[in-house]
This record gives structure tokens, C-alpha cells and sequence, in this order.
């Protein structure tokens, strides 16, 4: 079959891939394919740009919300383990309603659907006529909902929230594809961990490294002046006693 390129690739101010070029029409097995790979390698080099860990996802989010063949609403979230171990921060978002946003700024483990992925460590598939959440997905114009957990070895680090566009349901090839994308976005968001705790690391220990120079200078300060005090009183002493 003939693939006529519908899209070109947008990249913004930074450098930053924001829409692949996918092709129009129905695509076979493999055309479908090489476009995951597409997307898995441009995220795979946003995870490498040094920048904030907040546009890296917005990056992400970008990327994954152009892709013509996934029934995605333009609406999309990113909620990572905060410094409370058992609540969910917004770090990144697009397309979310105003109400919602302000809602979901901090979601605990168990409350709504994200914080019953983080809670249960289980990604799925929410329909949102069949389920009660405090967070009405009226709000939101979309009929299902992805909650992907983000894991690290058994640890929930966030969750990826995606919408589908009304009448349609879960695809398990879907389901699949996007646990790849956790992995991936996974990586990123490990990667930035550490090195922001590495940086601090580095930030404090230059702290400390500060603080002990300044004791031994205050010490060397003190030294020096209970020498003079000291050679002081012998001058005068010697002095006395020349007289």
C-alpha cells in the first residue's frame, strides 16, 4: 500500500521533537511498528536533553498525544510519588480543564482512579460509566480512561493518565504498547531523580566544605591572636626586666 505522510515533525524553541510524522490511512502490522519505534526512540532522547524533569514529561505527553492511530482526547497527566510516600503530585499535564487540574494537584494513594493504580501497583482500563470517582469524568468529555502505573522494581514512582475518545474501549495490543511507554517513561523519570540527588548532594557537600573552611580559618583567626596576646606579654616582661 501507498503511505502518504500526512504530518511533518514539528520541534519547538529547544530542540525538543513535539509530533512525529505518521502516515494517513490505514496501516499494516509493521508500518505500525516502525512508528512505535519512532516514538520510543524520540522519547528515548528526551530523556537525554538537560533539561527540568517537568518538560521532559511535557515532551513526552506531546509526543504521545499525536499519535493518529491511538484514540487518545488531547487530555493527559503525569503524577509522580511526591515527598509523601502515599500521595500522588501533578508534575505534568496537557489538555486538563482548569477544575480538574486544581482537583488533582495532589491525589492520595486509593482516592479516585490514579491513586487506586498507585495504591494497587496495577495499570488498567477504567470505563467511566461503570465507576464511581470523586473526579467526574463528565469533566473531562472522554468515555475511558488509562491509568498506567510507573514502577521501578515494585516501587510505584506515578501514574500515566490518558483519555479515550468516546465509544472507545480497551485494545490489549493498546494496553501493551503503553506499558513500553511506562517503561520509558519510567527511565526518564529515574534518570532525573538521581541526578537531582546527586546534584544535591554535591551542593550540600560543597555546604559543608564551606562551613569547615570558615571553622578553621575562625580557629587559625583564634590562634593568631592568642599568639600576639602571648609574645606580647614576653616583650613586655623582657622589656621589665632590661630596665
Amino acid at each position: 500500500m501507498d503511505v502518504k505522510m500526512d504530518q511533518v515533525p514539528v520541534v519547538n524553541s529547544n530542540g525538543l521533537l513535539t509530533r512525529l510524522p505518521y502516515a494517513a490511512g490505514v496501516l499494516r502490522q509493521d508500518e505500525r511498528a516502525t512508528q512505535r519505534l519512532s516514538l520510543l526512540n524520540a522519547l528515548l532522547m528526551v530523556s537525554l536533553e538537560d533539561i527540568t524533569l517537568e518538560r521532559q514529561l511535557l515532551s513526552a505527553l506531546d509526543l504521545l498525544l499525536t499519535i493518529p492511530w491511538f484514540p487518545l482526547q488531547p487530555q493527559a497527566a503525569v503524577f509522580l510519588v511526591g515527598d509523601d510516600s502515599k500521595v500522588l503530585e501533578m508534575a505534568a499535564s496537557r489538555g486538563l480543564p482548569e477544575a480538574v487540574r486544581a482537583e488533582c494537584v495532589r491525589v492520595p494513594f486509593g482516592r479516585c482512579i490514579c491513586g487506586r493504580a498507585a495504591a494497587s501497583g496495577e495499570s488498567g482500563f477504567t470505563d467511566c460509566a461503570d465507576v464511581h470517582q470523586e473526579v467526574p469524568c463528565d469533566a473531562m468529555s472522554a468515555r475511558g480512561y488509562y491509568s498506567i502505573a510507573l514502577r521501578q522494581q515494585g516501587r510505584v514512582l506515578g501514574v500515566l493518565a490518558l483519555y479515550l475518545k468516546e465509544g472507545r474501549r480497551t485494545d490489549p495490543e493498546e494496553a501493551e504498547f503503553l506499558e513500553v511507554i511506562a517503561s520509558t517513561l519510567v527511565g526518564i523519570v529515574a534518570r532525573s531523580q538521581a541526578t537531582e540527588h546527586i546534584r544535591r548532594l554535591l551542593t550540600e557537600n560543597r555546604q559543608l566544605n564551606q562551613r569547615l573552611i570558615a571553622l578553621q580559618e575562625e580557629e587559625y583567626r583564634h590562634l593568631a591572636r592568642e599568639l600576639h596576646d602571648e609574645i606580647g606579654q614576653s616583650v613586655a616582661a623582657i622589656k621589665t626586666e632590661a630596665a
